[in-house]
């Protein structure tokens, strides 16, 4: 049985019954723990709207759009005589544009939903231009990220100098190199202040 089961389930009640502090922490913990909650069957039950609701949050955390697309996929799949006409409005509230385009070409365009829905469609081919328009695609905010420490540079064994920018990803407990940029902000005794920009 999933720990996380119950929480969609307070979430709702907690905003029927108009109890804020509960409604406002059961939502912190769901956007914190969206990657567990997606895998209870309270998750598959809820209605659209519901759905929507967690879906317009900038603060669920996950590694990548495509999770979060996987979810509206597993939640429309759940029941798809009665979900696939929900498939549109879901889509307009997952940011296409931030998916691997190999997973947006291969999965998701060959989702029957996808294939049945000229709105999706349309979505989808908006998501792609956008794909292929840095500036555009720079304007869309991703969503939060799972706590990370980064560490920038350093020494190795050799006491060379390292230029290299790695992060620790406590949700997946492991390492990973980051390609950034770094702006030397300001320099005080010997210390810097920079600004870093994830690509």
């Amino acid at each position: 049985m999933c720990i996380f089961s119950s929480l969609p389930g307070i979430h709702c009640l907690a905003d029927m019954y108009m109890c804020g502090e509960l409604e406002s922490a059961s939502r912190h913990f769901i956007n914190q723990n969206f990657l567990e909650v997606i895998h209870c069957e309270e998750f598959m039950q809820l209605s659209c709207d519901r759905l929507i609701t967690l879906l317009k949050s900038d603060t669920i955390r996950v590694n990548n759009e495509n999770q979060v697309m996987e979810a509206v996929c597993n939640w429309i799949q759940w029941d798809p005589d009665n979900r696939y006409s929900d498939a549109c409005r879901l889509l307009q509230h997952v940011k296409l544009p931030l998916l691997d385009i190999s997973y947006l070409e291969n999965v998701v365009v060959q989702s029957e939903f996808v294939k049945n829905c000229a709105k999706c469609q349309l979505l989808i081919s908006k998501a792609i231009t956008t794909l292929h328009d840095e500036t555009s695609l720079q304007l869309i905010q991703p969503r939060a990220m799972p706590i990370s420490i980064y560490v920038l540079g350093g020494r190795n064994s050799a006491d060379c100098q390292l230029p290299s920018t790695e992060r620790y990803d406590f949700l997946l407990d492991q390492w990973s190199h980051v390609v950034c940029i770094l702006f030397v902000l300001d320099q005080f005794m010997g210390m810097s202040i920079f600004l870093l920009l994830i690509n």
